[in-house]
């Protein structure tokens, strides 16, 4: 008994679309997901002892939600201060 070719396309289809839709939500299932949380941030401004000391502090947690590890190989903090932009470089501890 032959198919018609009509019904062959449609199973085909739907086939494929079923398998591509499972594709992409095991793809996203397993992917990690990165929480960032910005904690309190301590602006330490300069002392007459020290007129040039500036410093901010800026606890920063980075949790892997996802079921798959990653690496963070950097992080870059942008920002503004007195009309300026400025960009810092910050290296994870990787211990």
């Amino acid at each position: 008994m032959l198919i018609d070719n009509g019904i062959l396309a449609i199973i085909g289809a739907i086939t494929g679309t079923v398998s591509l839709g499972i594709l992409i939500y095991k793809t996203w299932k397993e992917k990690p997901r990165l929480s960032i949380v910005i904690q309190k941030a301590w602006w330490y401004i300069h002392t007459p002892d020290d007129p040039k000391f500036n410093m901010i502090i800026i606890p920063v947690r980075i949790d892997n939600t996802g079921s798959n590890g990653t690496t963070v190989y950097a992080i870059q903090l942008d920002f503004h201060n007195k009309g300026k932009s400025h960009t810092t470089p910050i290296i994870p501890d990787m211990t």
